[in-house]
């Protein structure tokens, strides 16, 4: 979905994973990718630190990862 540019697929389906797995740090990671990628980085920000508080030594993925994949992907900067 990233390679199609199909955020608002990407965060549906980011939502659906948070929901079915909430208490895994992975999936909500994905999720405040997803909400970075379209802007919301307030939001993103916010799960990131749930995903900490999770998993501490949580290492998956976080605004450098995010802004990394935007750039790789050719995602405009909202």
């Amino acid at each position: 979905l990233l390679k199609q540019h199909k955020l608002k697929n990407l965060l549906a389906i980011s939502k659906l994973l948070a929901f079915i797995n909430p208490s895994d740090p992975g999936s909500l990671d994905a999720l405040a990718e997803a909400y970075y990628l379209i802007g919301e980085k307030t939001i993103a920000k916010n799960y990131e630190k749930h995903c900490l508080r999770i998993d501490p030594n949580f290492k998956g993925g976080g605004e450098e990862v995010w802004e990394s994949d935007r750039i790789k992907y050719g995602i405009d900067e909202k």
